[in-house]
């Protein structure tokens, strides 16, 4: 069938048989590329690979099967057995492992990384999955591992992230530095409520306050502490935020005692 095209290379049954104006192409395998006509600079190495490949242009599929349904998309690279085998008109993909990314049809600029590596649905563009049996769900993100939360992500170095970060599940931090935080942090809610207080210590690291002299140095004993007692108007009332009810001091009322009341 070849007419006009040149500068190929067709090893194998059918390998390229439909080839017409193609031009660099490298098909090996038995009915690898047999569809083709008009596709240019495209490498299929296996069995079927690339098989209903068209016009698509500049793609890579190495297995069994690779890219086997790919008609009109280009600049794709799927690697393994069956990788990619649905994909149609989908293009700059990256498939590597047995099975990756079998669901993809028209989506574009997708990684897949690992053995049945795959994305939720047939058009998802910008998305990335790592790891073997890992899963895509949405567009323009990153997956690691497998979906049903089987596996742990560790970083033994830092990790440095910018913009908004949205974080769902637990969070669960380990000991020694492990995030640092340059801007305001705001917490959308908390638990359940508790009396446990919270002060920012001399490392400017928050930690609970304790009135344990465990954790108090250079104590010297405060004479006329009875009489600042006396004067301080314990309250009860109900916050505005949620309407808890509370018992504790009014700072404004202890301010109004004395400079030394509010250091205490």
């Amino acid at each position: 069938m070849n007419t006009t095209a040149g500068n190929n290379s067709f090893f194998g049954g059918n390998a390229g048989a439909s080839n017409t104006a193609g031009f660099g192409n490298s098909f090996f395998g038995a009915y690898a590329g047999q569809a083709n006509t008009a596709g240019l600079s495209n490498t299929f190495v296996g069995s079927n690979a690339g098989y209903a490949n068209s016009t698509g242009g500049n793609n890579s599929y190495f297995g069994v099967l690779a890219g086997g349904s790919s008609t009109s998309g280009g600049g794709n690279t799927f690697v393994g057995t069956n990788a990619g085998d649905s994909n149609t008109t989908g293009s700059g993909n990256s498939f590597i492992g047995t099975y990756a990314g079998t669901t993809n049809k028209t989506g574009s600029n997708n990684t897949l990384v690992g053995n049945y590596s795959d994305v939720a649905s047939n058009a998802l563009s910008f998305a990335t999955a790592i790891g073997s049996e890992s899963y895509a769900s949405l567009s323009n993100s990153v997956y690691l591992g497998r979906p049903g939360g089987e596996d742990t992500v560790r970083i033994p170095g830092s990790l440095n992230i910018t913009g908004a970060t949205a974080m769902n599940g637990n969070l669960i931090f380990a000991s020694g530095n492990t995030a640092l935080f340059q801007s305001p942090i705001t917490v959308t809610s908390l638990g359940s409520a508790g009396s446990t207080a919270v002060c920012r210590n001399a490392s400017n690291q928050l930690s609970t306050c304790s009135s344990s002299l465990r954790y108090k140095t250079n104590i010297i004993r405060f004479g006329f502490g009875l009489d600042l007692v006396r004067r301080l108007s314990p309250i009860t009332f109900d916050w505005k935020d949620g309407g808890m009810h509370d018992l504790g001091l009014g700072a404004e009322d202890v301010a109004a005692i004395g400079t030394i009341t509010c250091d205490i």
